[in-house]
C-alpha cells in the first residue's frame, strides 16, 4: 500500500493488545522516573520475573537496570529512554510501543557511549496462538517514535592488500573508527560458490605509519585475494555494536523488530543478531512459517510523495533464516549497514512501492535456503527472495550506491512477483516512465542512480525482468554506471520482457575458475547499451538471442574473451572501438516531432500518436520504438494512447494526470517525457504540448494550470543522519523563526498591527498544543495558518485555538482515521486585529470572526472592497472532538460562503459550533507584503508566482477559494525554498485511497516575516 490506511492501523494495534492488555499489567509506571526506583510503580514494586509492565502515556521512564528477570511483556504507551552512559540489559518476550510513545536508546546528540553496553533480549517461549494467532508477539513491534544511536563504529573497512591462509594480522589504512578490541570481524571470502567468510574476534589493536595492524584471535583458513593486475579491495564488515537486539534461544522461539506504520524512526550503530522467524527454506504463509517476522523491519511506514523518512544507518544484521533487513512500503534510507549470514536474502524491498536509497551497504555470506530461483515459487506465488540474493528488489526505484555484495548467488535481483505486490505513487517518482498510462505499476520504472556498485565471489552480479503488462514505450532508460564484478559467472541476466538499460565504465572480471556468458539477452528484450567497459576472462562478453534494438557496444575492451558478440543476429561489427568520451558531441539529445505526429486531444479526439526522431551521441533512434526478434505484435513507433499496455486512458483521465495550460487562445496539456542518452546514461525531460480542441473554456478551467516547470533530473541524496530523528514528538514548544523588530516608523499614526511568523514542530499526540506570543499585543485578534510543508505523507493540516491579545495555540492536526501523531513540519502564520485596515500602500485588508451553523457554514460580505481579493480562512477554535478543516467558495468580491469538513468516512451529523478566522486583502506588492490568486491546483503540485530569493524570512500562506472538488481535502507545501513555491491539493483517504483532486482556485499571500502597522 502507499500510506498506512486507518483499517490496516488499527488492524495491528488491536493484533497487539490481545497479548500486552493494559488491563493485564502487573506493573503499571505511575509517574516518569528511574525503573528501578521503586517510586516509579504502583504498589511501589519494580518489576521481576514474569512481570507484565505497561508504561501509560503522560509517563517517561528511564531505563536503568541490569536485571536478567524474564518479563513476561513491556507495553510502552508513553516514553521509554534507555540510560546512555551505564551498562542496562533487558530480557523481555514481547515489547509493544504504541502509536503515541518514544523508545529512545540514545540520540544523535547523546548516542550510548563507547564503553557502555545495551542489551535486548527476546525470551524464548511458546507463543499463544489462542491469543495470537498471527504469531505477531515475541519480538519488538513499535508504533510509536523510534530512536536508537549507538556509538558510532565503521560498518567495514579495506584491507590493505591480501589477506593469506594463515595469518593472524590485517591491515587496514582507514575506516577502522570505533572498532575495539573484543569486536567481530568478517574477512569476506574471494571465492565463487564457496562461501569462505570468515569471522574472527579483535585481540589486538594497533596504529602504524600507513594505518591500523589489528590481531585477530586465530589465523585465517582461506586466502583471501584479488585478481592480479586490477586495483580491487577486499572488505571486512564488524558485526558488533554495543546496542544489541538477540534471541535467547535461536533453536527456539526467535525475536523480531519490526517498525510498524511509524516512519518517525532512526536507528543507527545497532546490532541485530540471531533474529527472525520467517524462515525461506519452507514455503510461505504454510503453518507457523507467517511472512514479516524479520530482525530489522519497516513495515508499512508510507510511500506516498512527501512521506517522511525513516533511517537505518550503520547497523550489523546477522544471523537469520530468512532476510536481513526489509523496506516494506516504507520511504527510507537504508545505508552503511553490515549484513551477512543470512539464508534468503540480505536487504529487501517486499512489494514494489518502496523508495528512498539504499548507500553504502555490504552484504556477504547469503547462500540460499536450498531452492533455486524459480518462476513458480517466486513470481507466481509471491514466495521471493529465498535462492541467496544480496539485495532482493520488488521496487525499482530506490536509489542505489556504493553497495557491495558477497558470496551470494546473486548480488541484485529486480524480478518482481505477479501477486502481492503494490505500485508506486507517481508523485513520489522523480522519473516518469510512462507519462501517458493513466496508472503505473510497479514494473515500469527505470533502475535510476544504480552507480559505484561491486559484486564479488557471487554467479550473478544483476537479474532483472519483467513480468506484468508492462508498457514498453519509453526512452527512459535504467543507469547502471561504474559497476564492478569480480569472480562471477555473470554479470548481467535479462529475462524477457524488459529493456531500456545503459551499463558504462563497467569492470567485469570472470570467475578464476572459468565462466561462461557475462551479458545476457533474451529475444523479447531491446535497447540494452554497454559502453566504455572491459570484460576479462569470459568464454563470451555479449550473448543475444535477439536483436537489441537500439542498444549499442561502445568503447568497450576485451581480455581473455572467447567470443565478444555471440548472436545469430549480428555480430562484431556492431562493436565501436572509440572510446565514448569521443562521440559525447551533444549536451543533451535532440527531439524532433514527425510532422504528421498527432498531437491533438478532445472529446471526439481520444487518441495520440506521439512519434518522431530521436538524436543522441549514439546517433539516430526512433522516439518510443520497440522491437523485440520474431514477435512482430510487440513492435512500437511512437507513444500510441491507443495501446492496450497504456491503459487507453480516456482524455479527463491524462487531463486530471497533466492539466491544461491557456495558450494564447488555445488551451495545451504540456507532459514531460524522459529521453536518457544512450552514451552518457544521462536523463533529460522535455515538454510536449498537446492541444486541446473541442472543450469549452468552463470544461478546461477544472484542470486549469498557471505554470509548468519540467521536473529535475539531480538525484537528491539524504546524508543528515546527525540530525535525522532529532526532534521529540512527545511534546515541547514550537522553533518559530525569530521575528525581526517593528518597522520603522512611516509617518502616520497606526491603529493596530499585523504581525507575520513561521513555527517549525511536530506532532506528539492529539492533547499537544503549542503557544506562541506575539510580539506586540493584538487586540481581538483574526489567525490565518498554512499550508504546512510536507515532509510527513500523512494528510494533515494547521489549526489554531485560545488566540489572544499576546498570543494562540498551534497543532497539526491529522484526520481522524490516522494516528494523529505526526512529524516536523513548517508553517506560516499571519495574525492582525479584527476590522478593516489599510497598508502602508493603500491596499484595504479586513479581518472577521464568524460562527459556523450546526450544519458547519457561515457567509462572509466583503461588498466594500473595490479591488480584486485574496480570501484567507482558518478555524479558531477546537469545539468538537473531531478533525475538521474550512473551505471556502468566492463570488468575486461580494461574499464567503463557508463550509466545514470532516473526514469522508463520517455522515457524523451535525456540526458543533466553531469560530472562524476569515482575511481579505487586496491583491497587490508593496512594503513587503503580497497577495494574489491562482486557479489550477490539484494533487500535482502547481507553482505559486512568488519569487523566494526577494525575501529575507519568507512567510507563505494560501487558501483553496472554491469548492470543486467535494472531497475533504487541505493545501500542502511541495516545495518552499530558493528554487521556488509548489502547493498542492491533499485529499484524506478514511474511505477510498482515491486522492485525484479536481482544479482549485487559490489565494496566496507572502510577506517578510515581522511586524506591519496598519491604518
Amino acid at each position: 500500500m502507499n500510506a498506512m490506511t486507518h483499517d490496516t492501523m488499527m488492524s495491528h494495534h488491536d493484533m497487539t493488545m490481545p497479548f500486552t492488555n493494559p488491563a493485564d499489567a502487573t506493573h503499571v509506571a505511575v509517574q516518569s522516573g528511574n525503573w528501578n526506583d521503586p517510586s516509579t510503580w504502583k504498589n511501589g514494586k519494580v518489576p521481576g520475573t514474569d512481570a507484565k509492565v505497561h508504561v501509560p502515556e503522560g509517563v517517561s521512564v528511564e531505563y536503568n537496570s541490569t536485571s536478567n528477570a524474564r518479563l513476561e511483556w513491556v507495553r510502552v504507551d508513553g516514553g521509554l529512554d534507555f540510560a546512555t552512559d551505564q551498562d542496562t540489559h533487558i530480557r523481555v518476550e514481547t515489547f509493544v510501543t504504541g502509536l503515541n510513545s518514544h523508545l529512545t536508546i540514545g540520540t544523535a546528540d547523546k548516542p550510548v557511549e563507547a564503553d557502555v553496553n545495551t542489551s535486548i533480549v527476546f525470551a524464548d517461549g511458546p507463543i499463544d496462538t489462542q491469543i495470537d494467532p498471527d504469531l505477531l508477539s515475541h519480538g519488538l513491534i513499535a508504533q510509536g517514535k523510534v530512536e536508537i544511536h549507538g556509538a558510532t563504529k565503521y560498518s567495514y573497512s579495506a584491507l590493505d592488500g591480501n589477506a593469506k591462509a594463515g595469518t593472524k594480522t590485517l591491515n587496514f589504512e582507514a575506516n577502522t573508527d570505533g572498532w575495539q578490541v573484543g569486536d567481530t570481524l568478517v574477512v569476506m571470502g574471494t571465492q565463487q560458490g564457496k562461501f569462505q567468510d570468515e569471522s574472527r574476534e579483535i585481540v589486538a589493536i594497533k596504529e602504524t605509519s600507513t594505518g591500523v595492524e589489528i590481531t585477530l584471535d586465530k589465523a585465517l583458513s582461506y586466502d583471501h585475494t584479488t585478481p592480479p593486475g586490477y586495483d580491487l579491495d577486499i572488505f571486512v564488515g564488524n558485526e558488533t555494536r554495543n546496542v544489541v537486539f538477540s534471541s535467547e534461544n535461536p533453536e527456539g522461539v526467535r525475536g523480531h523488530v519490526m517498525m510498524m506504520h511509524t516512519p518517525d524512526a532512526v536507528v543507527q550503530y545497532a546490532e541485530f543478531s540471531e533474529l527472525g522467524r520467517t524462515d525461506k527454506s519452507l514455503p510461505l504463509d504454510v503453518g507457523t512459517n507467517v511472512a514479516a517476522r524479520y530482525p530489522l523491519h519497516l513495515h508499512e511506514t508510507g510511500t506516498e510523495a512527501g512521506s517522511q523518512m525513516a533511517v537505518l544507518n550503520g547497523n550489523a544484521v546477522h544471523g537469520s533464516p530468512g532476510w536481513g533487513i526489509v523496506q516494506h512500503s516504507s520511504h527510507a534510507a537504508v545505508d552503511f549497514n553490515f549484513v551477512h549470514d543470512i539464508a534468503g536474502a540480505g536487504i529487501v524491498s517486499e512489494d514494489g512501492d518502496e523508495t528512498g536509497q539504499w548507500i553504502g551497504n555490504f552484504v556477504t555470506g547469503i547462500p540460499g535456503a536450498g531452492e533455486d530461483f524459480s518462476i513458480a515459487r517466486d513470481e507466481h506465488k509471491a514466495d521471493f527472495g529465498h535462492s541467496g540474493v544480496a539485495y532482493e528488489n520488488q521496487a525499482r526505484q530506490i536509489v542505489q550506491h556504493d553497495n557491495i555484495a558477497a558470496n551470494a548467488n546473486t548480488a541484485w535481483m529486480f524480478r518482481a512477483a505477479e501477486t502481492s505486490v503494490d505500485n508506486p505513487d507517481r508523485d513520489a517518482l522523480q522519473f516518469d516512465p510512462m507519462p501517458f498510462k493513466d496508472v503505473l505499476n510497479n514494473e515500469e520504472p527505470a533502475i535510476t542512480g544504480f552507480h559505484d556498485n561491486t559484486a564479488i565471489a557471487v554467479e550473478t552480479m544483476v537479474d532483472t525482468g519483467h513480468r506484468q503488462d508492462m508498457a514498453t514505450t519509453t526512452d527512459l532508460r535504467s543507469d547502471m554506471i561504474r559497476m564492478t564484478a569480480w569472480e562471477v559467472d555473470k554479470v548481467f541476466d535479462v529475462f524477457s520482457y524488459t529493456g531500456e538499460y545503459v551499463i558504462r565504465d563497467g569492470l567485469f572480471i570472470a570467475d578464476d575458475d572459468g565462466a561462461g556468458k557475462a551479458i545476457v539477452m533474451p529475444s523479447k528484450h531491446e535497447s540494452t547499451s554497454i559502453i566504455n567497459s572491459h570484460f576479462d576472462g569470459f568464454k563470451t562478453a555479449i550473448y543475444d538471442t535477439g536483436v537489441n534494438n537500439d542498444g549499442v557496444y561502445i568503447g568497450n575492451t576485451f581480455k581473455n574473451v572467447g567470443k565478444k558478440i555471440d548472436s545469430s543476429n549480428y555480430g562484431d561489427e556492431r562493436l565501436v572501438s572509440a572510446d565514448a568520451s569521443s562521440l559525447e558531441t551533444l549536451a543533451k539529445p535532440v527531439l524532433k516531432l514527425d510532422a504528421d505526429a498527432d498531437l491533438t486531444l478532445g472529446p471526439r479526439d481520444k487518441d495520440l500518436l506521439i512519434s518522431g526522431t530521436i538524436t543522441d551521441n549514439a546517433g539516430e533512434l526512433r522516439l518510443a520504438s520497440n522491437i523485440w526478434s520474431k514477435v512482430p505484435t510487440a513492435d512500437q513507433d511512437g507513444i500510441n494512447t491507443n495501446d492496450t499496455l497504456l491503459g487507453q486512458p480516456d482524455p479527463e483521465d491524462l487531463l486530471a494526470l497533466h492539466g491544461a495550460m491557456r495558450d494564447g487562445d488555445g488551451w495545451v496539456m504540456p507532459v514531460a517525457i524522459w529521453i536518457t542518452d544512450r552514451v552518457t546514461a544521462e536523463h533529460f525531460s522535455y515538454r510536449i504540448d498537446i492541444k486541446l480542441e473541442g472543450y469549452t473554456d468552463d470544461f478546461l478551467k477544472q484542470y486549469e494550470i498557471t505554470d509548468f516547470k519540467l521536473p529535475s533530473s539531480k538525484v537528491e541524496i539524504f546524508d543528515g543522519y546527525t540530525e535525522a530523528g532529532g526532534t521529540d514528538t512527545g511534546g515541547g514548544t514550537p522553533d518559530p523563526k525569530p521575528t525581526p523588530d517593528p518597522d520603522p516608523d512611516t509617518g502616520g499614526d497606526a491603529e493596530a498591527v499585523l504581525q507575520v511568523g513561521t513555527a517549525t514542530f511536530n506532532q506528539g499526540s492529539r492533547k499537544n498544543w503549542f503557544s506562541t506570543e506575539f510580539a506586540e499585543d493584538i487586540d481581538n485578534p483574526v489567525v490565518i495558518m498554512g499550508p504546512l510543508t510536507s515532509n510527513g505523507g500523512a494528510p494533515a493540516f494547521a489549526r489554531v485555538k485560545a488566540a489572544t491579545d499576546d498570543g494562540f495555540k498551534m497543532q497539526i492536526e491529522e484526520w481522524d482515521y490516522l494516528n494523529g501523531k505526526h512529524g516536523t513540519e513548517s508553517v506560516s502564520w499571519v495574525a492582525m486585529s479584527s476590522g478593516t485596515y489599510e497598508l502602508e500602500d493603500g491596499r484595504q485588508v479586513t479581518a472577521v470572526q464568524v460562527e459556523t451553523d450546526k450544519n458547519g457554514k457561515a457567509t462572509v460580505d466583503f461588498s466594500g472592497f473595490d479591488g480584486e481579493i485574496a480570501v484567507f480562512t482558518q478555524i479558531g477554535s477546537h469545539n468538537a472532538s473531531e478533525a475538521i478543516t474550512v473551505r471556502n467558495e468566492v463570488s468575486g468580491n461580494d461574499s464567503v460562503e463557508i463550509s466545514l469538513q470532516r473526514q469522508q468516512d463520517n455522515s457524523g451529523g451535525a456540526f458543533a459550533p466553531e469560530t472562524v478566522y476569515v482575511m481579505a486583502m487586496e491583491v497587490g506588492e508593496g512594503e513587503g507584503l503580497q497577495a494574489g490568486n491562482m486557479t489550477g491546483v490539484k494533487r500535482k503540485a502547481s507553482q505559486v508566482d512568488v519569487d523566494p530569493d526577494a525575501f529575507d524570512e519568507l512567510a507563505f500562506l494560501a487558501s483553496m477559494t472554491s469548492t470543486n472538488g467535494q472531497d475533504p481535502a487541505a493545501l500542502r507545501l511541495r516545495d518552499f525554498d530558493s528554487n521556488g513555491i509548489s502547493i498542492f491539493a491533499q485529499e484524506e483517504k478514511s474511505a477510498d485511497n482515491e486522492t485525484w483532486h479536481k482544479r482549485e482556485d487559490v489565494s496566496w499571500f507572502a510577506a517578510e516575516t515581522g511586524v506591519y502597522d496598519l491604518f
